[in-house]
């Protein structure tokens, strides 16, 4: 019986050798780690309503990867609803779009029209209302008040003030007479105004 003597270095060297390659092959891009920790940590920050918060990371995530729609859709609403810059949360939705993505504004869906004492429209459920080139859709809170419509199933989308507030509000009425009352989260009539102009984006291109 033979023996094929290595000396010990070039002996540790294949060793090395055949430990490292299959650790290249699985080894992520440099930076991969710390981007999927901002993503994470920004869409948690999100669901806690910190957007302010949210925005800073998912920035610094947006500059790493700006051909990523859904990131685009997370930070604008972070620039809307924590910075309340509706000119840089537009671009970035605009640009979430063009993607193939979408854009997304925090809405209350209005049940009723009726006003407590306080001037607070009760009976209303969250969600997010989202825009794409062929489409509209709201995912609510309650999941049996969410819907999804193409623009051929939408009659009307006007403004809509409710009873009682100075606030601009909007409905959208489908082909099946079905009327929907929608105001931004933060009842803003700037949010309002970017909301149509979504809406103007998205069905005339």
């Amino acid at each position: 019986m033979s023996y094929t003597f290595f000396p010990p270095a070039a002996g540790f060297c294949l060793i090395f050798l055949a430990l490292a390659a299959p650790a290249a092959v699985w080894s992520q891009p440099p930076g991969r780690g710390r981007q999927a920790a901002l993503i994470e940590r920004g869409l948690k920050l999100m669901d806690e309503g910190r957007y302010r918060e949210a925005a800073n990371l998912l920035e610094e995530a947006w500059e790493n990867d700006p051909a990523d729609a859904s990131l685009a859709e997370n930070l604008a609403i972070c620039l809307l609803d924590g910075r309340k810059d509706e000119a840089g949360a537009f671009r970035l939705m605009r640009e979430a779009i063009l993607l193939g993505g979408k854009a997304s504004v925090n809405v209350d869906h209005i049940h009723e029209k009726a006003m407590l004492s306080g001037g607070v429209v009760s009976d209303t459920c969250k969600g997010r209302l989202s825009f794409q080139k062929s489409r509209l859709s709201f995912v609510s809170s309650q999941r049996d008040h969410s819907f999804s419509l193409a623009f051929n199933e939408v009659k009307e989308f006007r403004r809509n003030r409710m009873l009682g507030s100075g606030q601009g509000g909007f409905r959208i009425e489908t082909v099946q007479g079905r009327k929907l009352n929608l105001c931004p989260s933060d009842w803003s009539d700037r949010t309002t105004e970017l909301i149509f102009r979504l809406w103007n984006l998205v069905t005339k291109e």
